[in-house]
């Protein structure tokens, strides 16, 4: 009798052991998911704030139809203020990022970040009422992965 009362004393134990650290590991992941949502929301509600201060112009100047005011949609879900969309005078071949109101470029540095586009050019221009031209080039689909198939008419 004192045979079966030591084997269920250890199965016992070995299951409250089993069970503890399960719970803890499972705290642990419950735990680091948690903080990683909670970074990654606070890192993306700080670029919305950081963006919302970036007045944006899109110029299409790739000539498709319709480029302008879809990646005008997509940077304001991004959180940018973009204050006008519309056509180039002329086609470009490669998109650039003009900086219109800092000497450090800071605001089409941030466009850049986002975009992964290098072309980036300053002409400070303080009567034009915004901060960065987005002027896209033919090479627009290396910067956004949206198709023309799904452009909003």
């Amino acid at each position: 009798m004192s045979q079966v009362t030591k084997e269920g004393r250890k199965k016992r134990g070995l299951f409250i052991t089993l069970s503890t650290v399960l719970i803890a590991l499972l705290i642990l992941v419950f735990g680091v998911s948690s903080y990683k949502w909670y970074v990654k929301r606070v890192l993306r509600e700080r670029k919305r704030r950081l963006y919302s201060s970036v007045r944006v112009e899109v110029l299409n100047a790739a000539g498709v139809p319709n480029l302008a005011r879809n990646v005008t949609l997509w940077l304001r879900r991004q959180g940018f203020d973009v204050v006008y969309y519309g056509s180039a005078r002329e086609k470009l071949d490669k998109t650039v990022i003009v900086e219109r109101s800092d000497e450090n470029m800071k605001n089409a540095k941030l466009l850049r970040d986002l975009i992964g586009c290098d072309e980036v050019i300053k002409e400070i221009d303080p009567d034009r009422l915004l901060e960065v031209s987005l002027i896209l080039g033919k090479d627009w689909k290396s910067f956004f992965d949206f198709r023309e198939e799904d452009f909003l008419y």
